[in-house]
């Protein structure tokens, strides 16, 4: 889709910024949808809904068609959990923007010698 909608579809593949955000958006986006099949049939649909899968099974929670009626608190936790941590992670990728900045715009020397410090 980004691709298809870009004005420079042949830089793809190449490190195109928009790519490279367009790959990411996608990653970060699964990982929400990946709930929908647990908390709905019980069946975990990659690594993250089977370690969640788990952690419900040890308190006790039922995962499947019931859930949301009888265990309805949980499932408010849960999705304004979500929400807060997108709001926390827009407010830390803001404040981290400014310094990524700096460190991006530091020489070459110190950069590749930080790294090797790491």
């Amino acid at each position: 889709m980004a691709k298809a909608s870009s004005k420079g579809p042949d830089s793809f593949g190449k490190g195109n910024l928009h790519a490279i955000a367009a790959a990411e958006s996608v990653n970060s986006a699964v990982v929400g949808a990946n709930l929908i099949p647990l908390l709905l049939l019980g069946i975990p649909s990659s690594v993250g809904a089977a370690l969640a899968n788990s952690a419900f099974m040890i308190r006790g929670v039922q995962l499947g068609p019931l859930l949301f009626s009888d265990q309805g608190r949980l499932i408010y936790g849960l999705f304004g959990a979500m929400v807060m941590t997108n709001v926390i992670n827009l407010l830390i990728g803001q404040i981290g923007l400014r310094v990524w900045i700096k460190v991006v715009s530091a020489p070459e020397s110190m950069i590749y010698a930080s790294a090797l410090l790491l």
